[in-house]
């Protein structure tokens, strides 16, 4: 379920990288591939709004989401821990794509590099409750601060101590981008587990080892030039035309008026007024010349456009968004089973909510006794139609209760709606029953039946 988070105002921000750089299905995709699940879901997904005045962040997950501000300092100390050990491994992958010197895997370098990127420890949200956990959550990535005092990289100190921000220092400008900070070291993170399991009279020694979490300002290559190049380009263009009307306005003795030639210089009046004649004579020449060029020119393009024959246009025809087929290509399996079919392919994601509250989706594919062996178009090299998804409880239902159905589009690949779909449903106490529905817009979840033991 898609849960707004907050919105963002973008007078305080600024974002770097291009809009590519800053998609977050492209970068979740990427954290996925080279780590886990969890690192796909600390970045929300920003939606910017209708008055373009702020950005809306929103995640997909059923469990409550606050900032870390909210909650106790235990608390937020842990999801401090969690986002230092993950901002840490996934600068240690972008070290080592940026070892293999291609183009391309450097550009995927920066993208990463600007994800982990925000303003300050407010954009730092948690996700989940202190019964199960937090996962850390940014919002405002890909973004840093307007104020002077806020691009700087944060720090985090030794537990029970609060975040501070280095006092900003001299800048160097230059051509390159500036590099990120290096993780923290395994003797600095030593240093921080002895600051907190020490005594008081110890900890105020050890707080003063300080991490690094690599928030960085990301300085962009060419500042000089796009701060420069306008203006100068600018002055060249009014030299150009300065040069141009002088030219025009000083021939070989004079001066060229709207009110005549004033003749002036080392040689007579006659010998001035003798060449300007002469070169009004060449002038005016070349231009009849030029001129009947340009007439026959015309005439053979008016006399070639009148035999040419315009050729048919050519219509797209109407793309068709299919309804699911009412054969499912899934077949029957395990004592109960939720099938989902629909015709086209964008992302549709099944869902079952057990009796105990846990989720059976495809960030936890187990739980009370089902499995979603079936996602289909998750991915744009694997996409099939028509496509289905599939959870299936091989030995029946274990929890007594109500096992809630959940449809959500996740991801519009031909942005024509409504999407129809089909959802078989089979709980072990007769022949199978089957729903119909549509989506009507992105991220929309709909709830279509429910499994009973």
């Amino acid at each position: 379920m898609s849960v707004f988070v907050t919105r963002t105002p973008t007078s305080g921000m600024r974002a770097i990288g291009s809009v590519a750089e800053r998609s977050q299905s492209r970068i979740a995709s990427i954290l996925s591939r080279h780590f886990s699940d969890d690192y796909a879901a600390l970045l929300a997904e920003p939606v910017p709004s209708q008055d373009g005045s702020g950005i809306d962040w929103f995640v997909d997950t059923d469990e409550d989401v606050r900032p870390i501000s909210a909650l106790p300092a235990d608390q937020a100390q842990a999801v401090r821990d969690r986002l230092e050990e993950m901002i840490a491994n996934i600068q240690a992958e972008i070290d080592r794509i940026e070892s293999s010197g291609t183009a391309n895997r450097e550009a995927l370098a920066t993208a990463l590099r600007n994800a982990i990127t925000i303003p300050g420890e407010d954009y730092i949200w948690a996700i989940g409750s202190a019964e199960s956990g937090f996962q850390p959550l940014l919002v405002g990535w890909g973004h840093t601060s307007h104020e002077a005092s806020a691009t700087g990289p944060f720090e985090i100190t030794a537990r029970g101590q609060t975040l501070r921000r280095p006092r900003p220092g001299p800048r160097r400008r230059s051509a390159d981008a500036e590099q990120p900070p290096a993780p923290p070291v395994a003797g600095e993170v030593a240093a921080a587990a002895a600051a907190r399991a020490a005594p008081p009279a110890a900890a105020s020694v050890a707080a003063s080892t300080v991490h690094s979490v690599p928030f960085v300002y990301v300085r962009e290559s060419g500042g000089f030039w796009r701060r420069w190049l306008l203006p100068i380009l600018l002055a060249l263009a009014f030299l150009l035309m300065l040069m141009l009307l002088v030219s025009y306005l000083l021939p070989a003795c004079g001066l060229r008026t709207p009110f005549g030639n004033i003749v002036f210089g080392w040689t007579g009046r006659a010998a001035c007024i003798q060449t300007v004649n002469t070169q009004l004579e060449d002038t005016t020449l070349q231009t009849i010349a030029i001129e009947r060029e340009l007439g026959v020119l015309r005439e053979n393009f008016e006399r070639r456009r009148l035999a040419c024959v315009p050729p048919e246009p050519i219509t797209d025809p109407e793309p068709v968004v299919e309804p699911p087929r009412d054969d499912f290509e899934i077949e029957q399996r395990g004592e109960a089973q939720v099938t989902l079919q629909w015709g086209n392919v964008d992302d549709l994601d099944l869902s079952v909510v057990c009796p105990n509250g846990q989720v059976i989706n495809y960030r936890s594919r187990q739980g009370c006794g089902g499995t979603l062996d079936i996602d289909a178009n998750a991915n744009n090299g694997t996409l099939r139609n028509p496509p289905g998804e599939n959870i299936t409880f091989e030995n029946g239902l274990q929890d007594p209760g109500e096992y809630r159905i959940r449809v959500t589009h996740f991801k519009t690949r031909t942005r024509r709606y409504p999407v129809r779909f089909r959802v078989r449903i089979r709980d072990g106490n007769g022949e199978p029953r089957f729903v119909e529905g549509q989506l009507d817009r992105p991220q929309q979840t709909v709830e279509v039946g429910t499994l009973q033991r």
